[in-house]
């Protein structure tokens, strides 16, 4: 909210968590974003739910929905949620071009508690557009 409130955008587009890695993070996210989802309105098409955990689906998710308007709108990602979707946020401006990806740097660090789950995600990424 911090950012949106100095930024005052045109519109918003939200890619939520869902479902989490564990069932409580859906909850969590969207009673942490609860203030942003009734506040701005948004039409349910401008939110997107993808798994927490899913890169590649939250990518295809984003190319499906193709939100972004260039011939009239600057687009910026601010990645503000799970580690792959950010990825997920990087991989679709990187293919389009033009979105600027922005990262929100917390006022404070905030020291959280986590017990490992056991399931982890390793990513690699190689640049093919090369070959063809």
């Amino acid at each position: 909210m911090r950012v949106i409130n100095i930024e005052d955008p045109d519109r918003i587009s939200v890619l939520l968590p869902k479902p989490g890695v564990i069932p409580k993070y859906s909850s969590k996210a969207k009673e942490e974003n609860s203030e942003l989802l009734r506040n701005i309105r948004m039409p349910q098409k401008e939110i997107i739910c993808s798994r927490a955990g899913d890169a590649i689906e939250a990518w295809m998710k984003l190319e499906k929905a193709s939100l972004e308007k260039p011939q009239s709108e600057n687009t910026y990602y601010l990645c503000s949620g799970t580690k792959p979707h950010s990825l997920a946020l990087g991989l679709r401006a990187l293919c389009l071009g033009f979105p600027t990806v922005l990262y929100n740097v917390p006022e404070k660090h905030r020291v959280i508690d986590v017990e490992p789950s056991g399931a982890f995600w390793l990513y690699s990424i190689k640049d093919l557009s090369a070959l063809t």
